[in-house]
């Protein structure tokens, strides 16, 4: 992608492989941003034109995916899009979801003279089965610390108090999320040595909010003789300050007999999807830079 005489290319925040061929570029939300704000920085002084100086020109399509996100950025560059389009009539944007409400996004575009259209696409499901805590403090025998109260204890906060609930405070426990992982881990190496096809023999995907907290679940998967061999198993991090060729090797699967695990943040949710991950984990925590008064969130 990116080479010359390829028509698909990739623009990220640390990497631009877009030549003058290039006919489809992939691009962040936040690329695209800048795309709208200063576009001859976004496609390079030397491709600017005179056209250029009006945000998307030379783009006949914009496809915005997994907009019901709605992060900070996203309303951001449809803010500035919906003037846009009202001022070049010859693009067309495709807004993509599988949950957000239609109606939300055609009555802001309808109320500046733009009349869009709405495409249903029936989709698929597939069956996941569930496990919530105490299936898993059940499979572990063991209780998760810092995250739920007692059985004859109350929430500490007082009513109507503004406080940081204790679950947000307190660490995570990596220890319990490693004897988690140990314990899926021994469901697909006790079937394999017995012969038997494991029920579930794809890689283990865990979320947590950050590179910090990768790093030190991480350490404290490798702390175990089995989870650290890498003959039985190989843990991954993912997250956005790794090089893209130390990204690319969650994606690859792993080798006959080697449990593959992805320690991730929120990106492999929704922004990317790993083909052979047959359980998640997620611990319960994201980090959020906003705050909404009116919900104490």
């Amino acid at each position: 992608p990116g080479r010359r005489g390829s028509e698909v290319g990739y623009h990220v925040r640390l990497e631009r492989a877009v030549s003058r061929e290039t006919k489809i570029t992939y691009c962040t939300i936040g690329i695209f941003l800048r795309m709208l704000v200063n576009p001859p920085e976004s496609y390079g002084e030397e491709e600017a034109t005179g056209e250029a100086a009006v945000p998307l020109a030379d783009v006949s399509h914009v496809v915005i995916d997994e907009v019901h996100e709605r992060d900070l950025t996203t309303d951001f560059a449809l803010t500035i899009l919906r003037p846009v389009l009202a001022r070049n009539r010859c693009l067309s944007v495709v807004l993509m979801s599988a949950t957000a409400s239609a109606t939300l996004f055609q009555e802001y575009f309808t109320q500046h003279g733009i009349a869009p259209k709405v495409f249903s696409i029936a989709g698929r499901t597939f069956p996941v089965e569930t496990k919530w805590l105490g299936d898993c403090e059940t499979l572990v025998a063991e209780k998760m610390q810092g995250w739920s109260y007692g059985e004859n204890e109350e929430d500490p906060r007082p009513d109507g108090a503004i406080t940081v609930s204790p679950r947000a405070t307190a660490k995570i426990d990596n220890h319990f999320i490693a004897k988690l992982i140990l314990k899926l881990a021994h469901q697909r190496w006790d079937e394999t040595t017995a012969g038997e096809e494991p029920p579930q023999k794809g890689a283990i995907l865990v979320f947590l909010p950050g590179k910090m907290e990768i790093d030190a679940l991480s350490r404290e998967l490798h702390r175990d003789p089995l989870l650290r061999h890498r003959s039985r198993c190989t843990v991954l991090p993912l997250h956005s300050q790794l090089a893209p060729s130390d990204q690319w090797r969650a994606f690859q699967p792993a080798p006959p007999g080697v449990l593959k695990i992805v320690l991730a943040t929120n990106v492999a949710e929704t922004s990317v999807t790993i083909p052979d991950v047959s359980a998640v984990l997620d611990a319960g925590r994201v980090k959020e830079m906003r705050f909404r008064p009116s919900g104490n969130l």
